[in-house]
């Protein structure tokens, strides 16, 4: 709402309009020729005019006013506008409405109003002050109906709500019931179907209650055929405005009109209407964002599912290897107490020892990194890759940083401090490199050397699980790196830095 001076302009004073012959307009010899345009003007304005005497009375409506309300002017002149009162506002609401103008000033605001029939409607609602010779002798209201815009906005918020809330679903299942029941709800859409693809078929997951009630159990569809299938090809949304002209078999009872709109790759949304003709493009627009909002569901699920497969995995393998190393670890070093006389053999047995150690830490590393990061802080990059570089042994090397300003990524601190580790090792140990660079991208970072480099072959398979080019090396530190990075949702790439030796470099995944 908001508030600012007005006045009426106009020869004949705006006072005139209150001299009454009950209309609130001057009598045909009274007026002159400005009043006449005006008159004209407000019979025939688009949107509602009223015009009241300072108590609130109403002495003139114009034709967009009956048109809107229900009512005839001649119901409503000598009564005052709360009689269109919904029980929306407060008093608080009109206490501030009537201080704004009997102060002199213009109030602007939205008000929820009743019609004659009792259905409710919106409005946008200018009241200003008409002053003659100085004093305000009554006020004029303009109104202008938002019902619909209104009623949009209001559903696409309710729309973004149900995201939120389908957010929390475990299953597939639950977020397409979600999806139906928002129908309805939220769109006032209650015969509504929710197919979902299971392998080549599409098949309902969710069918209300009014449509069991209307045609049945719903059948699962091939993606070629029948109009869900085509859609669902198409990516497309689109409307049948009569199913009775479509030369098919199915049967869809007396639903005439049907809207079917895509959820990407996942499903279709099945709308139906049993009146030929029904839907309009305001319709396709909110259950096109109910769609959109349901795809970015299913994807999130479908990544978490994927995360929790992958973190099941990772903890088996780790439980595994533990169990079967740490055991014969045990027997060794109990009998390596018992050979401390025999020097070669200490010394081997010491390192295989170590070996096996290095390894159990590694798998144990490897299952913890793969774990989705769930808390980061903005880490100063430049500050932790120089205190890792302080931890690792790096005889003969430097470490630069590439970066004049502040070099920021938010991150998990303490898992950025492994990723460094092991590349910092990796370019040292494997690498033979003297110098080892770090610096900002513009989605993310990279880590480069000018070592002996990786050949182009051998790039892809770097990271995985026991890749190795030294005879004692266990092969996790940079399949590590790899469960680092997808924890917090980065692409890591392998090139070929400008000196020859390895560029590794991080970048925010899209689809993250």
């Amino acid at each position: 709402m908001r508030r600012r001076s007005s006045s009426l302009p106009g020869e004949a004073g705006p006072g005139e309009w209150l001299r009454c012959d009950g209309s609130g307009i001057p009598p045909d010899h009274e007026r002159t020729l400005p009043s006449r345009m005006f008159k004209e003007a407000v019979d025939n304005a688009g949107h509602g005019i009223v015009f009241t005497r300072l108590d609130g009375t109403i002495e003139y409506v114009n034709p967009a006013f009956e048109e809107t309300t229900g009512y005839d002017a001649s119901e409503v002149i000598g009564e005052t506008p709360s009689i269109l009162k919904s029980g929306v506002h407060g008093a608080d609401f009109y206490s501030d409405l009537w201080g704004t103008i009997t102060d002199g000033e213009m109030w602007e605001g939205v008000l929820h109003n009743v019609r004659k029939n009792g259905e409710p409607y919106v409005i946008e609602q200018t009241i200003s002050p008409i002053r003659h010779e100085g004093q305000t002798v009554g006020y004029v209201a303009v109104n202008n109906e938002i019902t619909d815009m209104w009623e949009r906005e209001r559903k696409i918020e309710a729309l973004h709500e149900a995201t939120r809330e389908l957010l929390d679903s475990e299953s597939f299942d639950d977020v397409a019931s979600g999806v139906g029941i928002a129908t309805d709800a939220i769109l006032d859409f209650p015969i509504n179907v929710v197919r979902l693809r299971n392998g080549d078929q599409l098949e309902p997951v969710h069918v209300d209650d009014e449509t069991l009630d209307l045609i049945g159990d719903r059948p699962a569809y091939h993606f070629d055929e029948s109009p869900v299938g085509e859609v669902f090809r198409a990516g497309e949304p689109r409307i049948y405005e009569d199913v009775e002209e479509l030369d098919d078999d199915y049967d869809r009872g007396p639903i005439h009109s049907w809207l079917y709109v895509p959820i990407g790759s996942y499903g279709v949304i099945s709308v139906g209407q049993t009146q030929p003709g029904s839907f309009t493009e305001t319709d396709v627009k909110l259950v096109e964002v109910l769609a959109t909002n349901a795809e970015t569901v299913f994807r999130s699920l479908e990544h978490e599912q994927e995360l929790a497969r992958e973190n099941e995995r990772l903890e088996q393998f780790a439980k595994t290897v533990s169990h079967d190393l740490r055991n014969p670890l045990n027997v060794a070093e109990g009998t390596l107490e018992q050979m401390r006389e025999f020097t070669e053999q200490l010394d081997r047995m010491t390192r295989a020892h170590q070996r096996m150690e290095e390894v159990i830490e590694g798998v144990l590393t490897l299952a913890r990194q793969g774990q989705r990061v769930e808390e980061t802080e903005i880490v100063d990059m430049s500050t932790l890759a120089s205190d890792c570089w302080s931890h690792v042994s790096t005889p003969g090397a430097a470490l630069a940083i590439e970066s004049n300003d502040e070099f920021l990524v938010e991150a998990d601190e303490t898992r950025c401090k492994h990723l460094f580790e092991n590349l910092f090792r990796n370019a040292i140990t494997h690498g033979n490199a003297t110098m080892v660079t770090v610096g900002p991208l513009e989605d993310g970072f990279f880590v480069e050397d000018d070592g002996t480099g990786i050949p182009a072959d051998e790039r892809a398979a770097v990271f995985d699980t026991g890749y190795t080019t030294a005879t004692y090396g266990t092969g996790l530190g940079l399949s590590i790196v790899r469960e680092i990075a997808e924890a917090h949702g980065w692409e890591a790439s392998l090139t070929e830095s400008d000196e020859g030796g390895a560029r590794f470099e991080f970048r925010r995944s899209r689809s993250y």
